[in-house]
C-alpha cells in the first residue's frame, strides 16, 4: 500500500507540473477529469500541495474543495483498513 501511494503520488506531483508548463505555452493540457481521477486513486494530497505550491488551479473552488474533500476521504478510508 505504501509503495502504491508513492507511486500514486509522484504520478500527480508530475501531472500537475506538465499542466501547469503546458498551460504556459499552449500546449495540449490535461484534462480536469483526469486530474481529479489521478486525485481520487490516492493521488489528492499530493497534487493538492503541488497545486498551492505552484500557485495552479488555486482559483477553481472544484479543486480547493474537491481535494481536501477526497483527502478526508482517503484518510477515513485509511484509518477503517488500519483499525
Amino acid at each position: 500500500m505504501t509503495i502504491y501511494l508513492i507511486i500514486i503520488s509522484i504520478i500527480a506531483v508530475l501531472v500537475t507540473l506538465y499542466d501547469k508548463a503546458a498551460a504556459g505555452v499552449k500546449r495540449i493540457r490535461v484534462p480536469e477529469r483526469v486530474l481529479f481521477g489521478i486525485a481520487a486513486i490516492g493521488g489528492a494530497l499530493a497534487m493538492f500541495f503541488t497545486m498551492i505550491i505552484i500557485r495552479h488551479k488555486t482559483r477553481k473552488p472544484v479543486f480547493m474543495a474537491g481535494l481536501p474533500m477526497l483527502i478526508t476521504i482517503h484518510v477515513l478510508l485509511w484509518l477503517a483498513f488500519v483499525a
